[in-house]
């Protein structure tokens, strides 16, 4: 169980939610709203001015290790290093997660993306929608997570892709995980039997 409580800042004040297993929270708002701070509030990246997150009825500060091994936080920028290919950035990824992977792993995460052709190509010399991808897979590839924290995820990606990361993250749901997004798009669960909440800032 995720909990904020009371989180004020400059920009956001009194925001208050929490999220249970098999619910997704969408987060609304104009650019500059304040959408990826509270994201990054959420994942323990920056500290509240006031307020308390909570995971499992404990504040987060006080087992981030613990709380970071359980959670994917995707900001709106792709986190891979141009010069290592998709399977080293994975594989690096996973380990942030404190998982080892294996290349066979890396490459079936990112054959559900369709880039089994292009595992060797240095993630610099990818499209932006390809490297979309290539961190999309780290969904795939890491276990034991049940928090996603997903920033403009749908960002770069095709018709297909949104599809892709729609069903992935209704299969998340439905098998007792949580996510929190963002999203200029249509994010279309909305034939999820999960619960959605809706914030706006």
């Amino acid at each position: 169980m995720l909990e904020i409580n009371n989180y004020n800042s400059t920009i956001l004040h009194n925001i208050t939610f929490s999220l249970e297993k098999d619910e997704n929270l969408i987060i609304l708002g104009e650019n500059g709203a304040g959408k990826s701070t509270l994201l990054r509030v959420v994942s323990g990246l920056t500290r509240p001015e006031s307020g308390k997150v909570q995971w499992n009825q404990q504040d987060t500060e006080s087992q981030l290790e613990s709380f970071h091994s359980q959670m994917i936080y995707l900001g709106h920028l792709a986190p891979l290093k141009g010069d290592m290919n998709a399977i080293e950035n994975l594989i690096f990824l996973a380990q942030l997660n404190g998982q080892k992977k294996t290349v066979a792993q890396a490459r079936q995460a990112l054959s559900y993306w369709g880039l089994e052709k292009l595992t060797q190509l240095p993630v610099r010399s990818m499209s932006q929608g390809q490297r979309q991808r290539v961190a999309l897979s780290r969904l795939l590839l890491v276990e034991n997570c049940p928090l996603w924290i997903l920033d403009e995820a749908w960002n770069s990606l095709d018709k297909a892709g949104v599809q892709q990361l729609n069903d992935l993250i209704a299969k998340h749901l439905s098998n007792g995980g949580m996510a929190i997004v963002t999203s200029h798009q249509d994010i279309l669960l909305e034939n999820s039997s999960n619960t959605m909440q809706e914030l706006s800032l």
